[in-house]
C-alpha cells in the first residue's frame, strides 16, 4: 500500500513566542524559546501514547520519557495532584494498569496545560527563553506570556519530537510508523478544537508541508511550523493552495521535467480587478499572483503574460470571466492553478480561446475548469471556440487535474495547419503531458486535437462525447489508462465509435489499459512511452474516479493530487 500522511500547519500554532515586531512583520515567524519543563511534562505522555498501552517496545529516538511504562517523577507528581479529576493516577500510562481510553488522555492534557498555565502566572516562571512578550495582543501577568501563548507553543514542540519519536527501524533497514501515532494525533488535536478559547479557531493555513509516501516500510515525513493533524489516503495527497503559494508539490510529466517553477522566489500580489491583473502579468520579474477576488469583464478582454508567473486562484476566489489569456513574447516558465475560466456566450468565434499558449517553454495548467457554453448555443449550434489552445513553439507542458465541460470544441494542440510549411517548422512541438484530467459533454476534441507534437496522455475521464482523439498530421501520442463513457455518433445515438478519429497522417498512436478497445487506426502504432520523467498510472476505472471528484478548481481551496 502506498500510505501519505500530510502535517496541517495553522497559523495559530507559532513554534517559540515571537517579539511584537516579529509577530507584527510575519506571523508565521518561527523562533526558538518553548518551555522545556512544561516539555518534560508533556512528553512522556506522548511518548507513551506512541508505546501503545501495553508495554510495547519504545520507538527509536524517544528521549527523556518514561522507562518501563513508568511516567517521570515531575509527570507523576502532576498525575497525583490531578488524580481525582483526570482518572489516572500515578500508575503509568504504558503498563497494563494505564489508561483505558483515549478520553483520560484527553483529561489528563487538560490538567497539564492547567496546571502550566497557572504556574506560568503565578510563580513568575517564565516558558519563554530569550524571547520578548512585551506588548503582546494577549493580556499579561507579571510580564509573562498568557496560556494562550504558551499553549500552542508547548504542543507544537512536544508534538514534533513525538513525531520524530513516531518512526522506529522496519526490519529491512528502512523505517515504520508507529501505530499508535495516529491516535495521539487525533488526541492532541480534539483536545484543541474542544478548547477554542485558549487555541483560537483555526483559520486558513498559510505554509504547508506535502505529504510524502510511506512505501515498502520507508518512511519519509517531512515537519514544519504550526498545528498539527494528519490525513492518510491509499494513493493520494492533499494540499491547500493558499499554503502552496509558489510551491510546485503535485506537479508531473513534462513541466516538472522542464524545472517549471512559476513565479516562486518572486514577490506575492493579490489582485482584484481588470486592470490589477494586467500590470500583475506582465514582464518577466517572478511574481505569484493571487485572485483576491472573482474578476469579471463585461467584454472579452485580452491580457498577455510574461515569464516566470504563478497565476493562482484562492478557494472561492478563482473565477475570470470574459478574460482571455495569451502568452506574451518571451513568456515561459508560468503555472495556472486553482482557476475557473468562463465566458459569455456571444465569444463563440473560432479565436476564442481564454487560455492562448503558442512560445515558450515550461507551463503548468493545474486544477483549473474551462467552462463553455454549448448550453445556450441552440440546438443548430455553430460556435467555433476552443477552450485551450497550446500550440506554435510553445514546449514542455503539463495540463493536469483539469475540467473542461460544456463546449461544442475543447482543445486544439499543435499547430493548426497541415501544410509542409507548418510541419518543417513546428514538428516536435509541443512536448505535453495531460494527466488526471475530466472533459464532461465536449462534443468534439476531448482530450483534444492533435498536430506535430508529443502528447502522454493517461488517466483521464472522458464523457459524453462525440470525438475523443484527433490524431493528426505529425503527432505522436500514447494514450493509457483513460476512462471513455457515453459516447455518441452524430445523430446522437450511442456510439464508442469516436474515441479516436486518425486519418493516417499521425506518426504514432497506441491505447494501452483504456476501458475500451480503440477502433479505426491507420496511423503506425508507435513505441514511444512518454517523457523523460516517471509515471505512476492508475486503472483506466481508478482514473475516472479520481478525475470525476478531484478535478478542476477547488472552491475550498484543497488541491488533491495523484501520488
Amino acid at each position: 500500500m502506498n500510505l501519505e500522511f500530510r502535517i496541517h500547519l495553522g497559523p495559530n500554532q507559532p513554534s517559540g513566542l515571537p517579539t511584537p515586531s516579529e509577530s507584527q512583520a510575519d506571523p508565521q515567524t518561527n523562533t526558538k524559546g518553548t518551555n522545556n519543563a512544561a516539555l518534560q511534562l508533556l512528553m512522556p505522555i506522548l511518548e507513551q501514547l506512541l508505546q501503545g498501552k501495553n508495554n510495547q517496545s519504545q520507538p527509536q529516538g524517544n528521549s527523556g520519557g518514561a522507562a518501563d511504562g513508568q511516567p517521570s517523577s515531575k509527570l507523576g507528581n502532576l498525575m497525583d495532584r490531578n488524580s481525582g479529576a483526570g482518572g489516572a493516577g500515578a500508575s503509568g500510562l504504558g503498563g497494563a494498569n494505564g489508561m483505558s481510553n483515549m478520553e483520560s488522555l484527553v483529561d489528563l492534557l487538560n490538567q497539564m496545560m492547567q496546571s502550566l498555565f497557572e504556574r506560568a502566572n503565578k510563580q513568575g516562571n517564565s516558558p519563554s527563553s530569550g524571547a520578548s512578550s512585551t506588548g503582546a495582543s494577549t493580556p499579561q501577568m507579571n510580564n509573562q506570556p498568557s496560556p494562550h501563548d504558551v499553549a500552542p507553543a508547548v504542543l507544537q514542540d512536544a508534538g514534533g519530537a513525538a513525531l520524530k519519536g513516531a518512526v522506529s527501524p522496519a526490519k529491512d533497514g528502512g523505517g515504520q510508523i508507529n501505530n499508535q501515532y495516529p491516535e495521539m494525533t487525533k488526541a492532541v488535536t480534539g483536545m484543541m478544537d474542544n478548547n477554542k478559547e485558549t487555541f483560537g479557531t483555526p483559520s486558513a493555513p498559510t505554509k504547508s508541508v506535502d505529504t510524502k509516501s510511506v512505501e515498502s516500510g520507508t518512511a519519509n515525513i517531512a515537519a514544519n511550523t504550526g498545528g498539527l493533524s494528519t490525513e492518510a489516503s491509499d494513493k493520494t495527497s492533499k494540499v491547500t493552495s493558499s499554503q502552496r503559494l509558489g510551491s510546485t508539490e503535485g506537479m508531473e510529466g513534462f513541466a516538472k521535467a522542464a524545472g517549471v517553477k512559476g513565479g516562486t522566489g518572486g514577490e506575492t500580489v493579490t489582485v482584484n480587478s481588470v486592470g490589477e491583473l494586467k500590470q500583475a502579468l506582465a514582464g518577466d520579474e517572478p511574481r505569484i499572483i493571487k485572485l483576491g477576488s472573482d474578476i469579471s469583464a463585461t467584454e472579452k478582454t485580452n491580457l498577455e503574460f510574461g515569464a516566470n508567473k504563478t497565476l493562482v486562484g484562492d478557494g472561492d476566489n478563482n473565477k475570470l470571466h470574459n478574460i482571455y489569456l495569451r502568452s506574451a513574447e518571451g513568456a515561459g516558465n508560468d503555472v495556472f492553478q486553482n482557476l475557473h475560466f468562463s465566458h459569455d456566450a456571444k465569444y463563440n468565434a473560432n479565436g476564442d480561446i481564454p487560455l492562448y499558449i503558442d512560445k515558450g517553454e515550461g507551463y503548468w495548467i493545474d486544477h483549473n475548469t474551462f467552462s463553455g457554453t454549448k448550453d445556450q448555443q441552440g440546438a443548430d449550434d455553430h460556435s467555433k471556440d476552443k477552450l485551450l489552445y497550446v500550440g506554435g513553439t510553445a514546449d514542455n507542458v503539463s495540463l493536469t487535474n483539469s475540467k473542461f465541460e460544456n463546449n461544442k470544441y475543447g482543445l486544439i494542440l499543435g499547430y493548426p495547419e497541415d501544410t509542409k510549411e507548418a510541419s518543417d517548422k513546428y514538428s516536435g512541438y509541443p512536448r505535453m503531458t495531460i494527466a488526471h484530467n475530466d472533459f464532461e459533454d465536449l462534443s468534439t476534441r476531448a482530450p483534444g486535437l492533435m498536430r506535430y507534437g508529443q502528447f502522454d496522455v493517461y488517466n483521464n475521464h472522458i464523457d459524453d462525447f462525440n470525438l475523443g482523439f484527433t490524431a493528426h498530421t505529425g503527432a505522436t501520442i500514447v494514450s493509457e489508462g483513460n476512462f471513455f463513457e457515453n459516447g455518441r455518433n452524430g445523430g446522437g445515438q450511442p456510439s464508442m465509435v469516436g474515441v479516436l478519429a486518425d486519418a493516417g497522417v499521425a506518426k504514432g498512436f497506441i491505447d494501452i489499459g483504456s476501458n475500451i478497445s480503440v477502433e479505426g487506426q491507420k496511423s503506425p502504432e508507435t513505441s514511444w512511452r512518454g517523457g523523460p520523467y516517471d509515471r505512476n498510472v492508475m486503472s483506466a476505472a481508478e482514473a475516472k474516479e479520481f478525475a470525476s471528484n478531484n478535478a478542476g478548481a477547488q472552491g475550498s481551496g484543497e488541491l488533491k493530487f495523484a501520488s
